[in-house]
């Protein structure tokens, strides 16, 4: 079954983010997935988070989701994200 990460970030330090979206989609490329929407917020119609930026990332299964994640090369880009950013990330199938 398809899973997908949809992930909302709210981005404090822009510079400290070059690196980490220099990497990842090649990253999640070689773990079998592929960005399917990447982009700024541009209004918020509900809710109490305010996001700057969102991300729907896919998978043809939760396994290469879950497999990708949990690797050492994603946790280390995930690591350089959370000094630039604070994230809300949730998996869809």
């Amino acid at each position: 079954m398809p899973a997908s990460i949809v992930a909302m970030l709210y981005v404090y330090h822009p510079d400290g983010m070059r690196d980490y979206v220099a990497r990842v989609p090649e990253s999640i490329a070689r773990a079998g997935g592929r960005i399917a929407l990447r982009g700024h917020v541009t209004s918020i119609l509900e809710g109490d988070i305010r996001p700057s930026r969102v991300a729907v990332i896919e998978f043809d299964t939760s396994e290469e989701l879950h497999a990708w994640w949990n690797s050492a090369e994603a946790q280390e880009l995930l690591q350089i994200r959370s000094v630039a950013s604070t994230a809300w990330s949730v998996v869809v199938e």
